[in-house]
């Protein structure tokens, strides 16, 4: 779930038609009911582009609903593309796309988790590390489908670019070697949880009758 002051900016991004300010979103993930590690996550920033990216490896997805679990990705993918100026703010557009399977919850197209960006910010160094935060809506895949991820929800990403040289500054390129992490997730709001056990236990019952 969103701080309150996160959620005061989405609503500020909202209102102005996708432009986000840079400041912190200081998103929290701590009460998660879906979250997606990836690693290995390469960061870059082409400043005359004006351009953040990162692609990386989906390693796992971890359930605190039922099926609760941890739950292997394979041939899992991390990408983010988000356009932001040399102020560091975001521009129009932006997305992140999770790829792979996890045959154990019947997600087999190949996409789990596809979003449009909605707001970004990032944690000053050296105290806040290389911590850049997006929220998004997710629109397709499998865990969208499915519910671990709504379609009428916000989530998170938090990545951890690891030895990037960011500084604070989007005014020049900067760039790691490829070991940064992330985490996505969904942090559903306290009326909707119980609505999300419902429907995982109605899953597993089903997935149990069909292999029965």
């Amino acid at each position: 779930m969103l701080s309150k002051s996160g959620r005061w900016m989405v609503a500020l991004v909202l209102a102005c038609g996708g432009v986000a300010s840079a400041a912190p979103l200081n998103l929290d993930n701590s009460d998660f009911v879906a979250d997606i590690d990836s690693f290995f996550v390469a960061v870059s920033y082409d400043a005359g582009a004006d351009q953040f990216t990162g692609s990386g490896s989906a390693a796992s997805l971890t359930l605190k609903v039922a099926p609760v679990g941890v739950y292997s990705i394979t041939g899992g993918t991390f990408a983010i593309s988000a356009p932001v100026d040399g102020t560091g703010a975001l521009l129009g557009g932006g997305t992140v796309t999770i790829g792979g399977t996890i045959p154990a919850l019947s997600a087999n197209s190949g996409t789990l988790v596809v979003g449009d960006l909605t707001a970004f910010g990032f944690l000053d160094p050296p105290n806040g590390g290389e911590i850049f935060e997006f929220t998004f809506s997710p629109t397709s895949g499998d865990l969208v489908t499915q519910g671990y991820f709504p379609s009428d929800s916000t989530c998170g990403v938090i990545l951890d670019a690891v030895d990037s040289g960011f500084a604070g500054s989007f005014a020049g390129r900067f760039s790691n070697s490829g070991f940064g992490n992330a985490d996505t997730y969904y942090v559903p709001e306290p009326a909707t949880v119980g609505l999300l056990l419902v429907g995982g236990v109605a899953a597993v019952c089903r997935r149990r009758r069909r292999s029965a």
